[in-house]
Protein backbone atom coordinates (compact mmCIF):
# COMPACT_ATOMS: atom_id res chain seq x y z
CA UNK A 1 0.00 0.00 0.00
CA UNK A 2 1.33 3.41 -0.90
CA UNK A 3 1.21 6.33 1.52
CA UNK A 4 -1.31 8.00 -0.79
CA UNK A 5 -3.64 4.97 -0.74
CA UNK A 6 -3.31 4.73 3.04
CA UNK A 7 -4.27 8.38 3.43
CA UNK A 8 -7.22 8.02 1.03
CA UNK A 9 -8.54 5.06 3.01
CA UNK A 10 -8.19 6.95 6.28
CA UNK A 11 -10.42 9.66 4.88
CA UNK A 12 -12.84 7.06 3.52
CA UNK A 13 -13.23 5.69 7.06
CA UNK A 14 -13.55 9.13 8.64
CA UNK A 15 -16.06 10.35 6.05
CA UNK A 16 -18.24 7.24 6.17
CA UNK A 17 -18.33 6.80 9.95
CA UNK A 18 -19.19 10.43 10.63
CA UNK A 19 -19.52 11.18 14.34
CA UNK A 20 -18.42 7.62 15.16
CA UNK A 21 -15.18 8.02 13.24
CA UNK A 22 -11.84 7.62 14.97
CA UNK A 23 -9.65 10.71 15.29
CA UNK A 24 -7.23 11.27 12.42
CA UNK A 25 -4.36 11.22 14.94
CA UNK A 26 -5.03 7.51 15.54
CA UNK A 27 -3.34 6.86 12.19
CA UNK A 28 -0.47 9.30 12.72
CA UNK A 29 2.19 6.60 12.29
CA UNK A 30 1.31 6.33 8.63
CA UNK A 31 1.71 3.36 6.36
CA UNK A 32 5.07 2.46 7.93
CA UNK A 33 3.54 1.88 11.37
CA UNK A 34 1.92 -1.54 11.73
CA UNK A 35 -0.29 -0.24 14.54
CA UNK A 36 -1.76 2.40 12.24
CA UNK A 37 -2.26 -0.16 9.46
CA UNK A 38 -3.98 -2.55 11.89
CA UNK A 39 -6.27 0.22 13.13
CA UNK A 40 -7.19 1.13 9.57
CA UNK A 41 -7.89 -2.52 8.76
CA UNK A 42 -10.11 -2.76 11.83
CA UNK A 43 -12.26 0.17 10.76
CA UNK A 44 -12.36 -0.91 7.10
CA UNK A 45 -13.52 -4.37 8.19
CA UNK A 46 -16.53 -2.79 9.88
CA UNK A 47 -17.69 -1.32 6.56
CA UNK A 48 -19.98 -3.67 4.61
CA UNK A 49 -18.35 -2.98 1.25
CA UNK A 50 -14.93 -4.10 2.55
CA UNK A 51 -16.08 -7.41 4.03
CA UNK A 52 -15.46 -10.58 2.07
Amino acid sequence: MTPETFHERIHLVIDRLGKNAPPHELFAGGVEDWHARARLAHFLAQMPEHRT
